[in-house]
């Protein structure tokens, strides 16, 4: 009997359901949904509720969602999503690309201590893609949504928590807040939102070491964000080899999508106060420096057609 498991990327754009035979590494089905992204101007925004319906459809093209025996949940990162009591979403979620938190990104920069300090505590200085800064934007410009907020989740973590019901994250993506430190490995106190009760057990998103849920054999999983995920996978281009479960440490990696990515898994964390090199984590105990353009085959797409 074959043991299939699932691969979902939720990016900017659609999400991917990828199913494989977990023995033979064949890939057995396929599905794909877009998602509507709403605003102009520096605004970017998409409803919670229409990356799970995506998920849903994508999950249906397949046709072996219910052979699945194990699901693992990527996605765009720093994304903000507020979520109520009852764990529903209080307005659309603010996404990576959404450039409104400028401003509030450079007051948390200055009200903790510099760019210098940042860097050296949290790993990161923030910029209007950190889910922080975008926390700091919505307290200022609206107080009642911050004010009714009982969670915060980032989008894979959306997911994850309507599959299975835990608010958990991975420590990548955490570390793509601005709320954790990647030299304590531990929420930072000073920049934590403020007003902000808790639902499902967790305000901010916390890396959890158990995972988010059990698959069919018992074993536990969770999911990751979309950098982090990405170099989980490859092997180095020259070795001709298949992809043999994650980069090697110091061998950098390219990735395009909406945004420009590049990367390499590091052994020890990243410093870096211009800002040009976020110090992220990565999902295995390590560390991920990576540089980020705003716009890549967007940009890239638009250029054909005039």
């Amino acid at each position: 009997m074959r043991t299939l498991v699932a691969g979902v990327d939720c990016s900017t754009q659609a999400t991917k359901v990828v199913v494989v035979d977990a023995d033979t590494g064949e890939t057995v089905g396929f599905g794909r949904a877009e998602h509507s992204v709403d605003g102009s101007e520096g605004v970017r925004e998409t409803h919670p509720d229409v990356w799970w319906q995506a998920l849903l459809s994508a999950l249906r093209q397949t046709n072996l969602a219910g052979e699945v025996a194990a699901i693992s949940v990527a996605g765009q990162q720093h994304g903000l999503v507020c979520l109520d009591e009852a764990g529903k979403p209080l307005r659309p979620a603010m996404l990576w690309n959404d450039t409104r938190a400028a401003p509030d990104a450079a007051a948390l920069v200055d009200s903790f201590g510099g760019a210098t300090r940042w860097a050296a505590r949290v790993g990161v200085v923030p910029v209007a893609s950190f889910t922080a800064s975008k926390w700091a934007w919505l307290r200022r410009r609206e107080p009642g949504i911050a004010d009714r907020t009982a969670a915060i989740r980032l989008p894979h973590d959306f997911l994850t928590e309507r599959l299975c019901g835990a608010g958990v994250t991975d420590r990548g993506d955490a570390s793509g807040t601005a709320w954790w430190s990647t030299e304590t490995a531990n929420t930072v106190r000073s920049p934590r939102p403020p007003g902000c009760r808790a639902h499902g057990g967790s305000t901010v998103p916390r890396p959890s070491a158990d995972g988010a849920g059990r698959g069919r054999d018992g074993r536990r999983g969770r999911g990751i964000g979309s950098a982090g995920g990405a170099a989980v996978g490859p092997a180095p281009a020259t070795t001709w080899e298949p992809l043999s479960g994650s980069a090697s440490a110091g061998v950098p990696v390219l990735s395009l999508g909406t945004s420009g990515t590049v990367f390499l898994v590091s052994e020890t964390r990243t410093s870096d106060p211009s800002g040009d090199v976020a110090g992220f984590a990565d999902a295995t105990g390590r560390f991920l420096p990576l540089a980020c353009t705003l716009n890549c085959t967007l940009a890239i797409d638009r250029v054909p057609r005039g």
